[in-house]
């Protein structure tokens, strides 16, 4: 055990310190009944739980919690500076086994981490949560401490495997009960019991093949050319840096689906509403509504479809700066309802010589596929653009091109917003959210229609932000701890939409890649206008806005403005300029 030096104590600090003395006695003695009492255990177990949390934040408060700490104990563990609580367990519960301890330890930690206060944790104990409920969620989120991914993700390889076992046999079975197999097939593939004979084998019945995800991993082994493979952590690969911002881009493609929707509204708020003055007074606001709430029927004539979203251009801009400062990041739609996106790349994970490159939507999804295989990726720059080759004989390339720095033709995010709310995102609240719609899944009886909602709310209640479904309020989750307000305090309330795919994809990103945010609620002239999400990607700092739908008399409003059409830009030859030009390797 590391040893570290103890505070000497002085007689005012012992003074202090006598005073939480009582406090913790009191929890040793509720713990002690807790590990003895077979009635009542997880209630007392819970109780001391609470008081131990509650000791430890006062603690924290008047920074006393080591000089308590070295006043209870001979040596205190190097765990002790990665968790507060470490020490403070083994005290309030010293009959306690090991593996007990380490159980409190992390589920106390957790707490601290997601800022919870001691009613919070009293509260999730006497609702639905356990203290294994809270050690498997603390667990996962110690999991997500960075991204852990690696080449050829389980399903590719499954689905590589298949195609070699589709293509082989030892040879047919006659007569065999088909019916027998199907109840256990997944894939067309099942687990055989076989009988040796003196002439072959024969199938004599069927087992469950079990969880679905250790049979694929069962048939990837029959291909051992697969199985066999080295795995590489991607964060390990060249070009990680340049993946996790194409990686960034596709998550947060605008959702097709909400995005013809909007159009729709909108063009529909362009109409004018035509009535025949047979009408009664409910069915005018009825019309009124729909229009209000994005509902109402677009123009005749309109073109809103799923096929031309699909076609809609959406880019990155990379943008070099002075010297060897981080690139500047930025992405543009010609959609409405975009996620606004600004990052940073270290200048030497991707050497750019061009001052502005433009990557189409394509290309950026395509590469962010093509990195998860085994191939390692080489870039050259040269200043009208700049072009990645993969290392399997160049059969896979990408250039982008040199392009002007203005942005015509494209949306872009209003400048000038302010900050109504900031708040903490931590990632315990990112698991809970990142859970919330297969919870509610499991939660409907069966053959219920009731679906997960498109939008959902922002309210403020009791110093936290909450999420909640427009048609019940009382269905929500935590968003994050409220840390700072403005003077003058923007109400919150049913204006305040955000779409549910696009807060989705962000929480994927945080407990893909570990990371936490700070969000921001924005308002632009006294209206609702965004989430700000700020976080540190593998690459440096990203800011996320999310638009805010907003459901006003006006119908629809969103957060980008609009430009002209933009002119398409050809690609450049990587030939078109001297190799001399290019970066040595």
């Amino acid at each position: 055990m590391k040893k570290n030096a103890l505070a000497v104590v002085g007689s005012n600090s012992s003074k202090k310190l006598a005073e939480f003395d009582p406090e913790l006695k009191a929890i040793q003695r509720l713990s002690a009944k807790a590990e003895k009492a077979l009635k009542g255990h997880h209630n007392r177990l819970h109780q001391a739980l609470v008081a131990t949390y509650k000791l430890g934040l006062e603690l924290k408060e008047v920074d006393m919690l080591t000089l308590f700490i070295g006043q209870k104990t001979k040596s205190m563990s190097a765990k002790q500076k990665t968790n507060d609580f470490h020490e403070l367990v083994s005290l309030a519960f010293p009959n306690a086994r090991d593996d007990s301890k380490s159980k409190y330890r992390k589920v106390l930690k957790q707490a601290q981490e997601d800022e919870w206060t001691v009613e919070d944790l009293h509260n999730a104990f006497a609702g639905s949560e356990t203290l294994d409920t809270l050690y498997t969620k603390a667990l996962a989120v110690e999991k997500k401490s960075g991204d852990s991914r690696t080449e050829d993700a389980a399903s590719a390889k499954f689905e590589q495997a298949k195609q070699v076992l589709d293509a082989q046999s030892l040879g047919s079975v006659t007569g065999l009960q088909l019916d027998a197999m199907k109840p256990h097939s997944v894939h067309g593939y099942a687990n055989a019991v076989v009988r040796q004979t003196e002439n072959g084998a024969e199938v004599v019945g069927f087992l469950p093949v079990g969880p679905q995800a250790s049979f694929e991993r069962a048939l990837i082994s029959l291909v051992p050319s697969i199985t066999d493979r080295t795995e590489r952590r991607l964060t390990k690969k060249k070009l990680y840096a340049f993946f996790v911002i194409c990686d960034v881009f596709k998550r947060i493609q605008p959702d097709a689906e909400n995005v013809v929707a909007q159009l729709k509204a909108m063009t529909s708020m362009q109409s004018t509403l035509e009535l025949s003055g047979e009408e009664s007074k409910d069915e005018v606001v009825q019309v009124l509504r729909d229009r209000q709430l994005g509902r109402a029927e677009a123009q005749k004539g309109s073109k809103v479809t799923g096929n031309n979203i699909e076609k809609a251009k959406q880019v990155l801009w990379l943008e070099k700066q002075d010297g060897n400062l981080p690139t500047l990041v930025e992405n543009g739609t010609i959609l409405p309802s975009m996620i606004a996106l600004e990052a940073h790349i270290p200048w030497d994970a991707f050497k750019q010589r061009a001052r502005v490159l433009r990557m189409a939507a394509d290309d950026i999804l395509n590469f962010a596929s093509d990195f998860l295989r085994q191939l390692e990726w080489e870039d050259e720059h040269t200043s009208k653009l700049s072009h990645l080759t993969s290392s399997d004989g160049g059969a896979m390339k990408y250039a982008f091109p040199s392009v002007a720095p203005d942005r015509n033709g494209y949306r872009l995010l209003k400048t000038d917003a302010t900050p109504e709310y900031g708040f903490a995102l931590t990632k315990g609240t990112l698991m809970a959210l990142s859970g919330w719609r297969e919870d509610f899944k499991k939660s409907l009886p069966r053959n219920s229609k009731r679906r997960f909602p498109t939008l959902l709310n922002v309210v403020e209640d009791n110093g936290y932000l909450y999420l909640h479904f427009p048609d019940n309020p009382h269905e929500k989750q935590k968003l994050g701890k409220i840390t700072s307000t403005p003077q003058i305090e923007m109400p919150l309330g049913s204006n305040w939409l955000v779409q549910t795919r696009q807060l989705e994809s962000v929480i994927s990103l945080g407990v893909d890649y570990g990371m936490k945010f700070e969000g921001k609620l924005l308002s632009m002239s006294g209206a609702p206008f965004g989430i700000e999400l700020n976080c540190e990607l593998p690459t440096g700092p990203c800011k996320m806005t999310l638009p805010l739908i907003v459901g006003l008399a006006g119908g629809f409003v969103e957060n980008t403005d609009m430009f002209v059409a933009p002119a398409a830009l050809p690609a450049p030859s990587l030939e078109d300029e001297q190799r001399s030009d290019i970066d040595p390797k």
